[in-house]
């Protein structure tokens, strides 16, 4: 049989420790398979995003994202939560929202009835998601929401 050097020996040994790490954290991480807008509200303050409830929606959350700028925080359905935000553009047209939908698949945009020009992320959570999961859809939302305004709505 064949000797193991030095080096094998190591990065076996490291795989080893760095798999056992692992298997420890995740089973250290609370796994939610059920959450409430209580718990959504908590996460979002954790996480220094300034959040209120909506009047006359239970289930929905306001999150303000700068000057003038929010979005509701909704559960839609037992497990999914939805960021949606809008703004008027009158003069949007439907090559910038395919645009849009083609370059960014994890979200989507779109001409309401108002005329309105709404943005949508969801996040599916059946099955069960960690807090930290939860925090980055957060940071995605963020994200995707400053990118759609200089792409599609400054333009």
């Amino acid at each position: 049989m064949p000797s193991l050097k030095p080096f094998q020996i190591i990065l076996a040994s490291a795989l080893l420790v760095i798999s056992s790490a692992t298997a420890v954290m995740a089973q250290s991480e609370q796994l939610y398979t059920k959450l409430t807008i209580e718990q959504v509200m908590g996460i979002m303050s954790q996480n220094n995003l300034e959040v209120q409830r909506v009047k006359d929606n239970e289930e929905a959350l306001a999150w303000t994202m700068g000057e003038n700028k929010y979005a509701i925080i909704s559960k839609v359905g037992p497990y999914t939560l939805n960021f949606y935000t809008y703004a008027k553009k009158p003069n949007i047209t439907f090559e910038a929202v395919n645009e849009w939908n083609s370059d960014y698949s994890f979200s989507k945009t779109y001409i309401d009835s108002a005329k309105d020009v709404v943005l949508e992320l969801d996040l599916d959570y059946e099955g069960g998601v960690t807090k930290d999961r939860i925090a980055s859809f957060f940071r995605v939302c963020s994200m995707s929401h400053e990118i759609w305004q200089q792409k599609v709505i400054a333009k």
